[in-house]
């Protein structure tokens, strides 16, 4: 009986110290603007003949290749992320078809040079552009400031609670980053610095956000 009478006494107070917290969210925003690039394309090419698909493929990333080198782009930042070759069935010829990709990723580290590479992938073989991102060399600065934001609007928040209630906010019992959104662009059209008035812009490079959202639990005094 006194074992059960312990056991129930713990356990109610586990109840009772879980029901003195308050739980709350926080969330910390940070926009900047970006001064680097993430350049995602493609070769594609289709024909009869496997053979033939992809020595197209290879013609034209060589041609790719030798045109980023021609910009003074260093080869550290250049990089293939896939290669492929697949026999597809075309139902209505009722033909089989050869399809080779191969996919190139570029880290542009100077964005007033976008215009210029991407013009000379084009140009030289480049058919499909798969994403283009934007980001800062101080992500991971960006990424401390964007959580401490968090941390201080979470305590904002049960600050406002407890005030309400004449009660004290005690000590945090559990922290958790629930969501974390990287980089995402913001388009606000804008000239890029070093880039002429006359000059073709086929981009809005504006501000990216950096968002963090955590759960907190404080105790209640």
């Amino acid at each position: 009986m006194k074992r059960i009478l312990i056991l129930v006494f713990v356990l109610g107070w586990n109840v009772l110290s879980a029901q003195n917290l308050v739980s709350v969210t926080g969330e910390g925003l940070v926009k900047v603007m970006p001064d680097k690039a993430v350049i995602k394309v493609r070769v594609e090419n289709q024909g009869n003949s496997a053979k033939e698909v992809q020595t197209l493929n290879n013609q034209s990333i060589d041609a790719v290749l030798k045109s980023l080198k021609s910009l003074k782009l260093d080869s550290k930042y250049i990089s293939t992320e896939m290669i492929n070759l697949n026999k597809n069935y075309n139902y209505e010829t009722k033909e089989h078809y050869y399809v080779a990709n191969q996919a190139i990723v570029i880290l542009l580290e100077d964005l007033k040079m976008y215009e210029t590479v991407m013009n000379k992938l084009l140009d030289s073989g480049v058919n499909r552009i798969d994403e283009v991102s934007f980001l800062s060399s101080d992500m991971e600065k960006l990424m401390s400031v964007s959580r401490k934001k968090a941390m201080e609007n979470a305590k904002k928040k049960a600050l406002d609670y407890v005030d309400v209630l004449g009660q004290k906010l005690g000590k945090a019992k559990t922290i958790s980053e629930t969501e974390v959104h990287r980089p995402r662009p913001m388009y606000d059209t804008m000239v890029m610095k070093g880039a002429s008035q006359e000059s073709q812009q086929t981009i809005a490079v504006g501000e990216i956000e950096i968002k963090t959202q955590v759960s907190v639990s404080f105790e209640l005094e």
